[in-house]
């Protein structure tokens, strides 16, 4: 935490040193943004649970089952594997598919290696999955409707898995950095209508890690919710 070296991975956050030093002018204005956050957060009144739209995102479950908070919509951001084989993913979305949310979505993570055919098993060649009515978005969206008191609400939701070179063959979706993230996946959000947008990793500057390097620029653009988590889950309302 007090080291003055960059990070090993660029996984791993900076220490508060080293973001001081390699930039104290972005690093003051971080904190001040953060101070700022902190007291305007406080001062929004909390939303109505009744008529609200209740959204639980998780993210690197690699294999494992955990208790899921209900809502209306869950959203698995990424990993649900560790070797990526159809097998294991077949077994996380069967677990899923159990969980009592009405809608639910999915995006791959890196681990997730069936989902890419650079990526994909040999002996999986031949393998398939059943999502089970699970919503799977690769560079997709999905527009969900919500009825409550006579009232509807329609949310488009929108996924992409790609992640930064960071692994081996073994790794899936990865692109070169520095280049153009939308233009790998073959689609760009900036020209879509988004209300939640889930990536298959963090964007550029989230924790002050070096991802995503054009996800800032869309988010500017269209100002949607972008979701991603890691290990844990992470409840919101929608009012």
């Amino acid at each position: 935490m007090l080291s003055v070296k960059p990070p090993q991975s660029p996984f791993e956050p900076p220490s508060l040193p080293f973001h001081f030093l390699s930039s104290p002018l972005r690093f003051l204005v971080q904190k001040v943004h953060q101070f700022f956050l902190f007291f305007q957060d406080s001062a929004v009144p909390a939303p109505d649970p009744s008529t609200s739209i209740r959204l639980v995102c998780i993210s690197d479950t690699h294999t494992k089952k955990a208790t899921i908070p209900n809502g209306d919509v869950l959203i698995h951001a990424g990993d649900l594997a560790n070797q990526g084989s159809a097998a294991e993913i077949q077994e996380q979305i069967d677990w899923l598919a159990s969980l009592p949310h009405q809608y639910k979505f999915l995006v791959a993570g890196n681990h997730d290696s069936f989902f890419d055919p650079r990526s994909r098993r040999v002996s999986d060649k031949n393998s398939s999955i059943d999502y089970k009515g699970i919503h799977y978005l690769q560079h997709t969206s999905f527009a969900l409707a919500f009825h409550r008191f006579g009232r509807t609400r329609r949310l488009n939701f929108y996924g992409a898995p790609q992640i930064p070179e960071c692994g081996g063959d073994d790794f899936a979706f990865q692109y070169p950095r520095q280049q153009d993230a939308w233009k790998c996946g073959g689609s760009d959000p900036k020209s879509m209508s988004l209300d939640m947008c889930t990536l298959g990793t963090v964007g550029k500057g989230f924790l002050g890690m070096k991802h995503r390097e054009h996800v800032k620029e869309s988010a500017a653009e269209k100002k949607p919710d972008f979701s991603r988590t890691s290990s844990t889950f992470q409840p919101g309302l929608i009012s």
